[in-house]
């Protein structure tokens, strides 16, 4: 049987436990402009469990869930605009991380007009939903 989100993080933490303080502040220096909707304004605000969760999300962002959503959050953005912008250019905005109590989680993302964003959502590491507020 494949290890939950929970036992992935916490096996993520076992792995790490001898370098948490480092990978905090390595983390932390990678993912601080999109922490704010976390609440989390120094390296020293994050978990144990949180650092571990963050290590785990930079190891599989870019090969495995940004090509997941990409298509999701363009589409959000071709929709709000019409149909009438092609070259849509999306930013990761924001970062709401799970509490060790939550596999809750979601990735904000804006555009270059930075007139709306697009939320996705996750249950651990599977896609929820996407809404765009605009």
């Amino acid at each position: 049987m494949y290890p939950t989100f929970h036992q992935q993080v916490l096996n993520r933490l076992t792995d790490i436990r001898p370098v948490i303080e480092e990978l905090r502040e390595m983390q932390f220096q990678k993912w601080k402009y999109q922490l704010f909707v976390s609440d989390i304004e120094q390296e020293f605000d994050l978990s144990n469990f949180q650092v571990a969760f963050l290590d785990l999300l930079s190891l599989k962002y870019k090969c495995d869930i940004y090509p997941a959503v990409q298509e999701k959050v363009h589409q959000e953005f071709y929709t709000y605009y019409g149909g009438k912008k092609d070259d849509i250019r999306i930013f990761l905005q924001g970062l709401e991380i799970p509490s060790e109590a939550s596999k809750k989680w979601r990735l904000i993302y804006e555009d270059d007009e930075a007139e709306a964003i697009v939320n996705i959502y996750f249950s651990g590491w599977d896609f929820e939903m996407s809404t765009l507020i605009g």
